[in-house]
Protein backbone atom coordinates (compact mmCIF):
# COMPACT_ATOMS: atom_id res chain seq x y z
CA UNK A 1 0.00 0.00 0.00
CA UNK A 2 2.77 2.45 0.97
CA UNK A 3 4.62 1.68 -2.25
CA UNK A 4 1.50 2.34 -4.34
CA UNK A 5 0.97 5.67 -2.56
CA UNK A 6 4.59 6.62 -3.14
CA UNK A 7 4.40 5.97 -6.88
CA UNK A 8 1.08 7.85 -7.04
CA UNK A 9 2.59 11.09 -5.79
CA UNK A 10 3.58 13.94 -8.11
CA UNK A 11 7.14 13.54 -9.36
CA UNK A 12 9.69 16.32 -10.04
CA UNK A 13 10.60 15.36 -13.63
CA UNK A 14 9.56 13.41 -16.72
CA UNK A 15 11.92 10.51 -15.99
CA UNK A 16 10.70 10.12 -12.43
CA UNK A 17 7.06 10.38 -13.56
CA UNK A 18 7.53 7.68 -16.22
CA UNK A 19 9.30 5.39 -13.74
CA UNK A 20 6.62 5.89 -11.09
CA UNK A 21 3.82 5.24 -13.61
CA UNK A 22 5.44 2.05 -14.92
CA UNK A 23 6.17 0.79 -11.41
CA UNK A 24 2.67 1.59 -10.21
CA UNK A 25 1.11 -0.17 -13.19
CA UNK A 26 3.30 -3.21 -12.52
CA UNK A 27 2.05 -3.43 -8.92
CA UNK A 28 -1.58 -3.16 -10.04
CA UNK A 29 -1.05 -5.83 -12.70
CA UNK A 30 0.68 -8.10 -10.17
CA UNK A 31 -2.20 -7.75 -7.72
CA UNK A 32 -4.72 -8.51 -10.47
CA UNK A 33 -2.77 -11.56 -11.63
CA UNK A 34 -2.44 -12.93 -8.10
CA UNK A 35 -6.19 -12.56 -7.62
CA UNK A 36 -6.97 -14.30 -10.91
CA UNK A 37 -4.52 -17.15 -10.24
CA UNK A 38 -5.97 -17.71 -6.78
CA UNK A 39 -9.48 -17.88 -8.24
CA UNK A 40 -8.50 -20.27 -11.03
CA UNK A 41 -7.70 -23.07 -8.57
CA UNK A 42 -4.87 -25.57 -8.66
CA UNK A 43 -3.77 -28.18 -11.18
CA UNK A 44 -3.84 -31.86 -10.36
CA UNK A 45 -0.80 -32.40 -12.58
CA UNK A 46 2.40 -32.61 -10.52
CA UNK A 47 5.34 -30.63 -11.86
CA UNK A 48 8.97 -31.29 -10.89
CA UNK A 49 10.44 -28.73 -8.52
CA UNK A 50 13.13 -27.61 -10.96
CA UNK A 51 13.97 -24.45 -12.87
CA UNK A 52 12.13 -25.62 -15.99
CA UNK A 53 9.36 -27.31 -14.03
CA UNK A 54 8.51 -24.21 -12.00
CA UNK A 55 8.45 -21.98 -15.07
CA UNK A 56 6.19 -24.34 -17.01
CA UNK A 57 3.91 -24.76 -14.00
CA UNK A 58 3.36 -20.99 -14.00
CA UNK A 59 2.77 -21.03 -17.77
CA UNK A 60 0.11 -23.71 -17.29
CA UNK A 61 -1.56 -21.69 -14.53
CA UNK A 62 -1.60 -18.58 -16.73
CA UNK A 63 -3.13 -20.57 -19.58
CA UNK A 64 -5.81 -21.85 -17.21
CA UNK A 65 -6.56 -18.24 -16.20
CA UNK A 66 -6.57 -16.88 -19.76
CA UNK A 67 -10.40 -16.80 -20.13
CA UNK A 68 -10.67 -14.61 -17.03
CA UNK A 69 -7.88 -12.36 -18.32
CA UNK A 70 -9.54 -12.15 -21.74
CA UNK A 71 -6.49 -13.50 -23.55
CA UNK A 72 -6.90 -15.58 -26.71
CA UNK A 73 -3.30 -16.02 -27.88
CA UNK A 74 -0.28 -16.18 -25.62
CA UNK A 75 3.43 -16.86 -25.99
CA UNK A 76 5.47 -18.00 -22.99
CA UNK A 77 9.26 -17.99 -22.93
CA UNK A 78 10.86 -20.56 -20.62
CA UNK A 79 14.63 -20.55 -20.28
CA UNK A 80 16.98 -23.26 -19.09
CA UNK A 81 20.66 -22.39 -19.11
CA UNK A 82 23.77 -24.49 -18.66
CA UNK A 83 24.02 -26.06 -22.13
CA UNK A 84 27.35 -24.43 -23.02
CA UNK A 85 29.13 -27.63 -22.09
CA UNK A 86 32.80 -27.09 -22.75
CA UNK A 87 33.41 -29.23 -19.66
CA UNK A 88 31.71 -31.86 -17.48
CA UNK A 89 29.44 -32.92 -20.33
CA UNK A 90 29.67 -36.58 -19.36
CA UNK A 91 31.28 -38.35 -16.41
CA UNK A 92 33.74 -41.19 -17.02
CA UNK A 93 32.53 -41.46 -20.65
CA UNK A 94 29.07 -42.48 -19.40
CA UNK A 95 26.34 -40.68 -21.44
CA UNK A 96 23.72 -41.08 -18.69
CA UNK A 97 25.67 -39.08 -16.12
CA UNK A 98 27.09 -35.60 -16.14
CA UNK A 99 25.66 -32.16 -16.89
CA UNK A 100 24.25 -33.05 -20.31
CA UNK A 101 22.17 -35.95 -19.01
CA UNK A 102 20.96 -33.90 -16.03
CA UNK A 103 19.76 -31.09 -18.30
CA UNK A 104 17.97 -33.50 -20.63
CA UNK A 105 16.30 -35.18 -17.67
CA UNK A 106 15.10 -31.84 -16.29
CA UNK A 107 13.66 -30.59 -19.58
CA UNK A 108 12.09 -33.97 -20.36
CA UNK A 109 10.28 -34.22 -17.03
CA UNK A 110 9.15 -30.58 -17.12
CA UNK A 111 7.73 -30.73 -20.66
CA UNK A 112 6.07 -34.07 -19.91
CA UNK A 113 4.28 -32.49 -16.93
CA UNK A 114 3.35 -29.42 -18.98
CA UNK A 115 1.79 -31.52 -21.73
CA UNK A 116 -0.16 -33.54 -19.15
CA UNK A 117 -1.41 -30.25 -17.69
CA UNK A 118 -2.72 -29.15 -21.10
CA UNK A 119 -4.53 -32.48 -21.37
CA UNK A 120 -6.00 -31.93 -17.89
CA UNK A 121 -7.21 -28.48 -18.99
CA UNK A 122 -8.65 -29.86 -22.22
CA UNK A 123 -6.50 -27.62 -24.41
CA UNK A 124 -3.75 -29.94 -25.64
CA UNK A 125 -4.62 -29.24 -29.29
CA UNK A 126 -4.32 -25.50 -28.68
CA UNK A 127 -0.90 -25.48 -27.01
CA UNK A 128 2.39 -26.23 -28.75
CA UNK A 129 5.72 -26.43 -26.95
CA UNK A 130 8.95 -26.21 -28.92
CA UNK A 131 12.64 -25.85 -28.16
CA UNK A 132 15.08 -23.30 -29.56
CA UNK A 133 18.76 -22.48 -29.14
CA UNK A 134 21.25 -20.03 -30.60
CA UNK A 135 23.82 -22.74 -31.40
CA UNK A 136 24.51 -26.46 -31.17
CA UNK A 137 27.49 -28.50 -29.99
CA UNK A 138 30.29 -30.11 -31.94
CA UNK A 139 30.26 -33.86 -32.43
CA UNK A 140 33.96 -33.95 -31.55
CA UNK A 141 34.95 -34.00 -27.89
CA UNK A 142 37.46 -31.52 -26.50
CA UNK A 143 38.39 -34.04 -23.81
CA UNK A 144 35.79 -33.10 -21.18
CA UNK A 145 32.96 -31.62 -23.24
CA UNK A 146 32.28 -30.17 -26.67
CA UNK A 147 32.60 -26.78 -28.31
CA UNK A 148 30.25 -24.47 -30.21
CA UNK A 149 28.62 -26.16 -33.19
CA UNK A 150 26.18 -25.46 -36.00
CA UNK A 151 23.31 -27.91 -36.50
CA UNK A 152 21.23 -29.15 -33.60
CA UNK A 153 18.05 -31.14 -32.99
CA UNK A 154 14.84 -29.68 -31.60
CA UNK A 155 11.52 -31.15 -30.64
CA UNK A 156 7.89 -30.05 -30.72
CA UNK A 157 5.18 -31.29 -28.35
CA UNK A 158 1.42 -30.76 -28.46
CA UNK A 159 -1.91 -32.20 -29.47
CA UNK A 160 -1.74 -30.50 -32.88
CA UNK A 161 1.76 -31.82 -33.63
CA UNK A 162 2.23 -34.56 -36.24
CA UNK A 163 4.54 -36.40 -33.89
CA UNK A 164 6.62 -39.53 -33.52
CA UNK A 165 8.71 -38.76 -36.59
CA UNK A 166 11.74 -36.79 -37.73
CA UNK A 167 11.52 -33.72 -39.96
CA UNK A 168 14.47 -32.79 -42.12
CA UNK A 169 17.39 -35.05 -42.93
CA UNK A 170 19.05 -36.78 -40.00
CA UNK A 171 22.82 -36.23 -40.23
CA UNK A 172 25.45 -38.92 -40.28
CA UNK A 173 26.58 -38.91 -36.66
CA UNK A 174 30.33 -39.03 -37.07
CA UNK A 175 33.43 -37.23 -38.28
CA UNK A 176 34.88 -36.90 -41.77
CA UNK A 177 31.63 -37.29 -43.71
CA UNK A 178 29.52 -35.04 -45.93
CA UNK A 179 27.47 -33.73 -42.98
CA UNK A 180 30.53 -32.68 -40.98
CA UNK A 181 32.15 -29.41 -42.07
CA UNK A 182 35.18 -29.41 -39.78
CA UNK A 183 35.99 -29.65 -36.08
CA UNK A 184 32.93 -31.84 -35.55
CA UNK A 185 30.42 -29.19 -36.66
CA UNK A 186 27.33 -30.67 -38.31
CA UNK A 187 25.77 -28.92 -41.31
CA UNK A 188 22.03 -28.28 -40.76
CA UNK A 189 19.61 -29.71 -43.33
CA UNK A 190 16.71 -27.51 -42.22
CA UNK A 191 16.64 -23.79 -41.49
CA UNK A 192 15.30 -22.12 -38.37
CA UNK A 193 13.38 -19.89 -40.80
CA UNK A 194 11.40 -22.91 -41.99
CA UNK A 195 10.95 -24.04 -38.39
CA UNK A 196 9.63 -20.61 -37.38
CA UNK A 197 7.41 -20.26 -40.45
CA UNK A 198 5.71 -23.59 -39.77
CA UNK A 199 4.96 -22.57 -36.19
CA UNK A 200 3.90 -19.04 -37.20
CA UNK A 201 1.39 -20.38 -39.73
CA UNK A 202 -0.19 -22.61 -37.06
CA UNK A 203 -0.28 -19.64 -34.68
CA UNK A 204 -2.41 -17.74 -37.19
CA UNK A 205 0.00 -15.72 -39.32
CA UNK A 206 -1.45 -15.38 -42.82
CA UNK A 207 0.44 -16.34 -45.97
CA UNK A 208 0.60 -12.68 -46.98
CA UNK A 209 2.23 -11.71 -43.67
CA UNK A 210 4.55 -14.68 -43.35
CA UNK A 211 7.40 -12.79 -45.04
CA UNK A 212 7.09 -10.02 -42.46
CA UNK A 213 7.49 -12.50 -39.59
CA UNK A 214 10.22 -14.59 -41.27
CA UNK A 215 11.92 -12.25 -43.79
CA UNK A 216 14.31 -14.87 -45.21
CA UNK A 217 11.70 -17.56 -45.84
CA UNK A 218 11.63 -16.83 -49.58
CA UNK A 219 15.12 -18.28 -49.89
CA UNK A 220 13.94 -21.82 -49.10
CA UNK A 221 12.08 -24.36 -51.18
CA UNK A 222 9.32 -24.79 -48.61
CA UNK A 223 7.96 -22.68 -45.78
CA UNK A 224 5.98 -25.51 -44.20
CA UNK A 225 7.85 -28.47 -42.75
CA UNK A 226 4.57 -30.28 -42.09
CA UNK A 227 4.91 -31.01 -38.39
CA UNK A 228 1.78 -29.05 -37.42
CA UNK A 229 -1.71 -30.37 -38.11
Amino acid sequence: RAQKDLFGQAQPGLFETAFATASGDAIVSSDLLNTVLSASGTLATVFPNTTAGNQLRMAARLIAASPTLGLKRQIFFVQLGGWDLHASQVVNSDPVTGAHANLFSQISQAIDAFYKATVELGIANQVTTFTASDFGRTFRSNGDGSDHGWGSHHFIVGGAVQGQRYYGTFPAMGLNNNDEVGSGRLLPSTSVDQYAATLARWFGVSESNLGLVVPNIGGFATSNLGFMG
